[in-house]
């Protein structure tokens, strides 16, 4: 004898009322903006990518030390927030290369003789390889800037350096992670 739901006849069926019903459900939350991304990359071959193994950044381009880490986190952070998951790289499914390729500081503009302004620029140059080394994707030069106010302050010069350095790495990670999803 079949087992009766509680309220009825009406337990959910599978088939394509079921599906159709999930489709619904999926197009209402992307549309409402509840968050909800599908987990992963559909690269052009099919295959599709998940787990990333983020490879240390290189950075033979600058002399900057802390602008290899912080590239670092902030990309890890992106690609989280896009759906991907970081994993060890026997574990991933494709690895990402990150190699800054320079850093370059603008002229220096006096304001009121004390305070002078300047800008930054980060170039970087990202690819996306399957374990077995081939190349799945390039992102080209990707190159990002943001100002920097120099102060007469020693310790203010430095901490407006350093934050700018920290904005550059989320405008960079921001930018490869979107070109890296507009290409497939």
């Amino acid at each position: 004898m079949r087992a009766r739901h509680p309220a009825g006849d009406v337990a959910p069926r599978g088939g394509p009322a079921g599906r159709a019903a999930a489709h619904a459900l999926l197009a209402l939350c992307l549309v409402s903006g509840c968050g909800y991304r599908p987990v992963g990359l559909q690269l052009p071959g099919g295959r599709k990518v998940s787990l990333v193994h983020l490879r240390p950044v290189d950075p033979s381009g600058t002399d900057e030390l802390e602008l290899a880490p912080c590239l670092s986190l902030e990309l890890g952070r992106e690609l989280g927030r896009r759906g991907l998951r970081l994993a060890a790289r026997h574990r991933s499914d494709a690895e990402l290369h990150a190699r800054l390729a320079r850093l370059r500081r603008g002229p220096v503009v006096l304001r009121d003789r004390q305070v002078a302004a300047a800008g930054l620029s980060l170039a970087l140059e990202v690819r996306l390889t399957a374990p077995d080394g081939q190349t799945l994707w390039r992102s080209g030069l990707v190159e990002v800037d943001a100002p920097w106010v120099v102060s007469g302050e020693t310790l203010a010069a430095e901490q407006s350096r350093s934050l700018t350095l920290r904005t550059l790495c989320r405008r960079a990670a921001a930018e490869v992670v979107e070109r890296l999803e507009g290409a497939l």
